[in-house]
This record gives C-alpha cells, structure tokens and sequence, in this order.
C-alpha cells in the first residue's frame, strides 16, 4: 500500500484533510489508531492520531517525533507495513447512521479477517473501521500514566479551540450570507430576493423562466444577470455553512469522548500513584 502525502503532517501546521484520512487508516490498519465510534475516520486531525505516529514510530525504531513529510522515513515504513499481508482477525465498526453504505451496514459488526476484501476506508468516504479482535491488556506503568493524561489534557485542549474557530468561522459566514442578500435587495429589490431564497440552488438554471413567469417585463437582462450572480453566491456560501456546521458536530463528539478519556486517565494515575505508595 504506498501512501502519499500532499503536505507535511504535524500538530503545529495546517494539514491536509485527505492526508489525515490516509494516516488514520493506515494506523487503523496497523492496530495503532481506533477512531471514536460516533464520528469514524474523519480528516480531523485529533491528538489521538499524532499520539499514534509517535507509537508507531518508537516500534519501528525511528525518533517519535509525531511529524511526518512525503517521503520521509515514516511514511516509507507505513507503506511497507500496509502493503504486508497482515494477519488475524477484527471487528468491521461503522458510524451507525443513515449515511453508511448499505453494504458496508451489513458488515458492521462482523468478524472478518484481515486477508478480506473489501477493507474499512476502501471507498472514498467511507468511514467504516477495523476494531481488533483482542485488545491489548498490557498494564501500564505510572511514567505511562502521566504521558497518557497529559496526551488526553492536550487533546481536550486542541479541539476545544478548534470548536472556538470553527464557531467564529460560522459567524464570520452567516455575516457575509447576511452581507450578500441586504446588497441583493438592493440591487435587485427586495419581493425579488424573497423569491430567490423560497428556490432550491438546483433551479438556478431556470431562474430566469421563474422570474419572468411571476414578475413579468420588470425582469431585465441586466436584473436577471445580477440575480443569477446573487443565487451562485449565495450558494457557495450556504455550502460553506454546511460544512462548517458539519465540522463543528463532528468536533464536538470527538470532544466529548476526549473528555470522557481525561476522566478516565485521571482515574488511571490516582489509582497507580496510590499502588506505588503502597509498594513503598
């Protein structure tokens, strides 16, 4: 399986949602990375995921830096490893909504082996995983502890932000969806903008024969002109809007599992630091 990267792959940078799909499955693949089984794979890259490529890393006997370019050591590691034929079984884990693949529907929850075809995240979108069949038990000492909470504080951290920009992002969108209809009305009357916003985008291209049928001669070349320019911008907008509210959703469950994972990872190292005490 060879894995290309469009950018570098980093906490600290702006990075590619396809690339952060790419890495999550490969690292789902591997046995390093499980999605939260509310969202799936997604192209959000959680600290889950950079916690995975440092594991990942350290096994292979490379500086765990988190990071990883085009490539690089890494990602020429992950492409060997993904393209080896893995063996063992796991559990097929989807979303569970309405949007997933009937076929893939099917599939959920079965035991399948890692030789089968069609594989989680086969298919464009797709945001089926593969949950190992036996999980490891391997206990943890505290110094493990303590990475593990503080990975955890800094994953509740970085998607809480992301949320606030999101927010500000959403904000910023429905300012300028605001922006163009008042210049609309303006432009080209306010009856006319009310009609325009009762249509669905995908009449834009009999917009004209709509506004000639209930307005009449007042319908211009030039007004029809600028009515169809206002329904294009208004469509690519409201699709931004779409998208960021779809973002903020999914961020916002990935949130709540981080904080459930902080709890647990406080529970964790209390219940060590007290075994430790006791040994002392």
């Amino acid at each position: 399986m060879k894995i290309k990267l469009n950018k570098p792959f980093a906490s600290n940078t702006a990075v590619d949602e396809s690339d952060v799909r790419r890495i999550k499955k490969a690292l789902n693949r591997l046995g390093y990375y499980q999605p939260y089984e509310k969202t799936g794979i997604t192209g959000i890259p959680d600290i889950a995921v950079f916690t995975a490529v440092k594991k990942f890393q350290k096994d292979q006997g490379l500086h765990p830096t988190g990071m990883v370019k085009p490539e690089d050591e890494t990602i020429k590691a992950l492409s060997d490893e993904t393209g080896n034929k893995k063996t063992g079984k796991y559990i097929w884990r989807t979303v569970g909504d309405e949007r997933v693949r009937k076929t893939h529907a099917a599939l959920n929850g079965t035991i399948r082996d890692y030789a089968d075809s069609p594989d989680p995240m086969e298919e464009h979108n797709c945001r089926c995983w593969a949950e190992p069949l036996e999980k490891s038990t391997k206990n943890r000492n505290c110094r493990e502890e303590i990475e593990a909470y503080i990975e955890a504080e800094k994953r509740v951290e970085y998607l809480s932000e992301k949320i606030n920009d999101l927010l500000l992002r959403l904000e910023e969108l429905r300012n300028e969806n605001n922006s163009i209809v008042k210049k609309a009305q303006k432009n080209i009357g306010s009856q006319i903008v009310a009609f325009i916003l009762t249509l669905p985008f995908d009449r834009i291209g009999v917009l004209g024969e709509l506004l000639r049928k209930y307005f009449g001669n007042v319908i211009s070349n030039e007004l029809l002109q600028a009515a169809d320019e206002f329904m294009r911008r208004l469509q690519v907008v409201k699709e931004k809007i779409q998208y960021t509210k779809d973002q903020i959703t999914m961020t916002f469950a990935l949130l709540e599992r981080s904080a459930e994972e902080l709890e647990t990872s406080k529970t964790n190292l209390e219940e060590c630091k007290r075994n430790e005490n006791q040994i002392k």
